[in-house]
């Protein structure tokens, strides 16, 4: 997922889309880096439907899509999946800053 990222470093370009909401791209891209590094860290350990989940937060985020509902949910999902005391974790608590840096509640 790791080469999946090159498009991480222009959200800092994308403040203007997001100024209304109060969103801070920096934020972001620190939160989409993160939850993209958790993911690569598991891998293929990473159930499927996990790594789609991520693969596709990831899509949204650079495409401007980030903080709809789809997003909400999917982060939502990922959240649910990867609990404290899992070796997921970690992602969990990406998805949760990423969550929060979008402006989107918890689900």
């Amino acid at each position: 997922m790791s080469d999946r990222t090159d498009g991480i470093a222009e959200l800092g370009g994308r403040s203007t889309e997001n100024a209304g909401l109060g969103l801070d791209p920096g934020r972001i891209e620190e939160a989409l880096r993160e939850l993209v590094a958790q993911a690569d860290v598991h891998g293929e350990l990473l159930p499927a439907p996990l790594r789609g989940h991520v693969e596709t937060i990831l899509e949204e985020v650079e495409a401007g899509r980030g903080n709809g509902p789809e997003t909400a949910r999917r982060l939502a999902a990922v959240r649910r999946v990867a609990v404290p005391g899992t070796p997921f974790a970690p992602l969990g608590r990406a998805a949760e800053a990423l969550a929060a840096a979008l402006g989107l509640t918890a689900g």
